[in-house]
């Protein structure tokens, strides 16, 4: 929901590399043989999809954001828009991602 809030427009991109992602766990799951097999389909996991993707893919919507902050165009949405109407307690968001399945 935070993507599409401030218009990140790879989010269809995003969610795909999500699929992908289940995907690759599923099948990794799927093929343990021992515990030290998964020790190592794991260390893959937690490498590869979660650090890579969350230090990659993730920053790519936080440099968006910023960018697009910094050359507003007068769009719809935008955090100052995203903030409670008397503007004492701004909304904050937690980064989620709902991707369907």
């Amino acid at each position: 929901k935070y993507m599409q809030l401030i218009g990140y427009p790879n989010l269809e991109e995003h969610r795909k590399i999500h699929k992908e992602i289940i995907q690759t766990m599923i099948n990794l799951i799927k093929d343990i043989k021992s515990t030290n097999d998964l020790k190592e389909k794991l260390y893959i996991v937690a490498k590869k999809w979660l650090l890579e993707h969350i230090l990659y893919e993730d920053m790519k919507v936080e440099k968006w954001r910023s960018s697009s902050l910094s050359t507003d165009d007068g769009g719809d949405v935008s955090f100052e828009a995203a903030e409670d109407e008397d503007n004492e307690h701004p909304q904050f968001y937690l980064y989620t991602c709902n991707c369907p399945g």
